[in-house]
Formats: C-alpha cells, structure tokens, sequence
C-alpha cells in the first residue's frame, strides 16, 4: 500500500482521501481467534433479505468509499473471544485504494537484509 501512494505521489500528484469515521466513533463489537485475527471486520448490508431489498437501508461497510480516492474508514472496536471482552477502544483501519491507483509490485528480500 505504502508503495501505491508512494508511486502516485512520485509522480507528482496531489492525493486526496476521503476519511470515515464508522458509526460515529461508536464501538461495535467483533470477535477475534485464537490467534487474534478479526473474523469480520465489515458490517454487512442492511436488511439482508429480502434479496431486492438487500442493502436498501445500509450498503455495508465495504460499499462505503469515494468514487475514486483513497478512502480510509475508522472503526472503534471492542473484541471478543467466546463473547468476552479481550480488547476495548480499538482503532482498526482500513484502507480502499481506487483502480487508477492499482500496479503490480513484487518485493524479494536480498540475502543482506535480515529477517524481520
């Protein structure tokens, strides 16, 4: 990601962002792993059935972005491992960079650098 913004900005553009605060700072709550990874970070549309209804009310959080900017979503969460509370107050970014923005990378570590 660093790397898409870094080309973009290289090339001499001026980059907005558009930034969401999600559900107003409020926290919501999601539950985590064994190994600490969010199981569903996007709240989903709203209502979900029926099918041509789907998403009428609230697209979801992953239709929640700028035509065509980097938009970054805050989230504020409480995490949850077998419903209790392991985490309070977590910021959680996350990042939708526009197609226009989009290129392959490929990034090989050298034998000089080390691990890690």
């Amino acid at each position: 990601m660093l790397l898409q913004f870094a080309l973009a900005l290289d090339n001499g553009r001026d980059e907005p962002c558009a930034v969401y605060e999600m559900s107003s700072g409020a926290v919501r709550e999601r539950s985590v792993s064994a190994d600490g990874k969010i199981a569903n970070l996007f709240q989903g549309a709203a209502p979900v059935t029926p099918k041509e209804l789907r998403g009428s009310i609230y697209p979801g959080d992953q239709s929640i972005h700028a035509a065509d900017m980097v938009s970054v979503q805050v989230h504020n969460l409480r995490l949850l491992r077998d419903d209790v509370a392991v985490a309070e107050n977590v910021p959680v970014l996350a990042i939708w960079i526009p197609p226009r923005l989009s290129r392959p990378w490929l990034i090989q570590r050298q034998p000089s650098q080390a691990d890690g």
